[in-house]
């Protein structure tokens, strides 16, 4: 795992910060790569979804822990690393996406394709900046070896206390990483062209959800869940509909044969 600070020059910047910063630039190189469209309309639409997704995910965030943020409200706009909800950034990031994709003309079916091979990547560097940040840290276990190497490890939490404890980020970078191939394969072969993020989302959802079982950090819980399991589920039922729906109205169709069209001359 990476040191929990990275000097850029001058700066001393979070390392959660930085592996996410470059994620979102590797996301911007794919749209680039692939979506065929201008470069300048890519920049908008990926800064579009990037700024929304950060707003709801610091929003959510918050949200669900209100009664620390109730008493130190001015905590509420200090983005420290690992202090976001990636469910409400997703949310945040297919909107925002969409608006100003569709308000500067881009092509969404491969945009979307392209979000799919960035998802994993995000959530990668996502839980290796975890891993530097202590942040979604695993629950403690009274033995190690009872348990398979992988899935133990002696780590802190938040305050810095070293226990054995579920190495929830080594699993986290693990899923993201098998995502990846899948989202790589299908893309490439254009299987499931244009709903491979709805997949991604789902198979991502139900990844965390099973993590959410070995975390330790605090969370509100509800009926024997943690409330990011129940958001978990949400965004996999988000995911289904994706699958359902996305690429059946007119608007999509359009779409696809832009797509076909611009493929055929070479462009």
């Amino acid at each position: 795992m990476p040191d929990p600070y990275t000097q850029i020059g001058p700066y001393r910047l979070p390392s959660s910060s930085v592996l996410l910063a470059f994620s979102l630039l590797i996301v911007l190189v794919i749209a680039v790569r692939r979506g065929r469209n201008p470069v300048g309309a890519l920049i908008d639409t990926t800064l579009a979804g990037a700024i929304l997704g950060l707003i709801c995910a610091r929003g959510m965030h918050v949200l669900l822990h209100w009664d620390h943020f109730a008493a130190h409200r001015d905590d509420i706009l200090q983005l420290r690393a690992g202090e976001l909800d990636w469910h409400a950034g997703v949310i945040g990031v297919l909107i925002g996406t969409w608006l100003i994709g569709r308000w500067r003309g881009i092509n969404l079916v491969n945009y979307r394709d392209s979000l799919a091979l960035g998802l994993p990547i995000i959530a990668f560097a996502s839980w290796w900046g975890c891993g530097a940040a202590n942040c979604a840290y695993g629950a403690e276990v009274p033995n190690m070896s009872a348990y398979p190497g992988l899935f133990v490890w002696e780590a802190g939490d938040i305050y810095g206390i070293i226990r054995p404890r579920f190495n929830t980020q080594a699993l986290g970078m693990l899923l993201s990483a098998l995502l990846l191939i899948v989202a790589s394969v299908l893309t490439a072969k254009q299987i499931l062209r244009g709903k491979v993020l709805g997949l991604m989302l789902v198979l991502l959802s139900l990844g965390m959800f099973t993590i959410g079982f070995m975390r330790g950090d605090g969370s509100g819980s509800g009926f024997g869940l943690r409330a990011d399991q129940w958001l978990d589920m949400i965004i996999a039922l988000f995911g289904l509909l994706l699958l359902r729906f996305y690429g059946n109205t007119t608007f999509e169709q359009d779409n696809f044969k832009y797509n076909d069209a611009v493929e055929a001359k070479g462009l």
